[in-house]
Parts: C-alpha cells; structure tokens; sequence
C-alpha cells in the first residue's frame, strides 16, 4: 500500500516536473539568445563599393545587378513560449553618383564662409550605413515553433546612421582629385525604417542557431528623397544633392533582403 502509494506520488511529481517543464519559455531554460547574420539586398547600378569603374560610355560605374551585404548582429531574450524581443546592430558601405561644387583652391566639397571661385564635377560617393533596430518576433506554435526554435515572423523600427566619404570622379570615370586623396565628405544624416519579415531557426547541439529568412522594409519619412535645388548658394546643393542620391540608394537596399546566420543559445 505504501509502495503504490509512493509511485502515484513519483507519477505525479513527474507529471508535473514535466508540464512546469513545458511551460517554461525558451529552449532547455535557455531565454537568452544570439544571432549574426548577413543580409543580401538587390542592388541596379554601381550596387556595391567595389563597383566604380568605367566603361564605353565613360559613366561613373559599371552598370548592372549586383548584390550589397549587411552584417547583422542581434541580441534576442524570449518572454513567452511564442514570442521574443531583440535588439539589432547592422553595418554595410554601399555607393552611389552624383555631382557637386567645391573650391578650386581645395578639395573641400562643403566649405563654410567661401567666396573664392568653384567648379563642378562628378562625385562617387561611399556613404557606410551603420543602424540600430528593436524588433519583436512572434514564433508559429500551430507549426510547431517554440521561442526561439522554429518559424515566426517579426517587424520593428530601425535606425540607419549614415556617414560618406568621396572622391571627385574626373572624365575617364577614375576616382582623383588634385592630390590624388579621397575627400571627405563631412555630413551625416539618419533615416528611419519600419521592417518586417519573416524566418526560421533550428537548433543543433543543444546550443548552436542556423537561422534564413527575408526581410522587408519602408521608410517612414520621405524627406531625404526630394529634389529640392532651391538654396542659393551651391555647397547647400552639395549636402542636398548628396542626401538625395544616397537616401534612394539606402532606400533601394531596404526594401528586400534575405539573410542567412548562424547563433548561439547563450542562458
């Protein structure tokens, strides 16, 4: 009597050691988790930093499809069974064209207070993009899926910081200038993005994450893809003929990108 008495006791310990067990978020007690990626985006003319050249037709780029990479690392802490949030940081360099005035006397494209003599000329520009994003992934339990195991979508709100450098571009579309520097463009700006997506993590050895999927994302302020010539003096274009062309080219690469990575389950 005592021993049955005992495994009913020991049966429903361990029924219930095993649905505590189930309700607990994450994978094996672990809530915390970390992922680096690299995201592909599409990219139609001069894609990517290694893309400047010339061709026939003595342009600033050689034209055509190519791809523009993304690092992406991303913190993610489970808060349920089939949702987590994370905090992301990306990091990728990407270029585009335009044209610009500067001083004769300097290689200065953004002088202040200068009422010396100024020429124009093509500019390839290399803005680098570092960003910042919050998003929130909610994991598909009717598949399966259990935080941070298995297919969820997610959207957030990211941050993109950009920075330029430049060169003056001269007719045989080569990167100079008169000393033959690349030249700083001093200007920097921020755009905001809503992004959304959709990926699949597996688990293997208990701890490791290989994670795919795509993303998609949307401006939320179109204030940098206007043409607005209608500053009097030409270093004011400069910055807004600069903001134009790299604010497209930024737009361009976050509208679709798919990601592949790997991680690490961490605690």
């Amino acid at each position: 009597m005592c021993i049955s008495r005992f495994l009913l006791l020991a049966l429903g310990l361990w029924l219930y050691g095993s649905t505590a067990h189930a309700q607990v978020p994450g994978y094996l007690g672990k809530r915390t988790f970390f992922t680096f990626d690299i995201a592909a985006a599409a990219a139609i003319g001069a894609p990517t930093k290694g893309n400047a050249g010339t061709d026939a037709g003595n342009d600033l780029f050689i034209y055509g499809v190519g791809l523009n990479y993304e690092w992406q690392a991303q913190i993610s802490h489970v808060i349920s069974r089939d949702k987590a949030i994370g905090l992301r940081l990306g990091h990728y360099t990407t270029a585009t064209d335009s044209y610009a005035s500067f001083a004769t006397s300097g290689e200065e494209l953004f002088p202040t207070d200068y009422t010396g003599p100024i020429q124009s000329d093509d500019v390839f520009f290399l803005p680098r993009v570092q960003s910042l994003g919050l998003v929130y992934m909610k994991f598909n339990q009717s598949k399966g899926a259990i935080a941070p195991m298995g297919s969820y979508k997610f959207f957030g709100l990211k941050r993109a910081f950009i920075s330029n450098t430049g060169a003056i571009v001269d007719e045989q579309g080569e990167g100079s200038s008169s000393s033959g520097d690349d030249i700083s463009i001093d200007d920097r700006f921020g755009m905001n993005f809503f992004i959304m997506g959709a990926s699949k993590t597996r688990i293997f050895a208990d701890k490791m994450l290989f994670n795919v999927g795509f993303q998609v994302g949307l401006p939320l302020s179109f204030k940098y893809l206007q043409d607005d010539f209608s500053f009097s003096d030409e270093f004011t274009k400069n910055t807004t003929r600069f903001r134009n062309s790299v604010g497209h080219r930024i737009v361009g690469h976050e509208l679709f990108r798919m990601n592949i990575g790997v991680g690490l389950l961490l605690f």
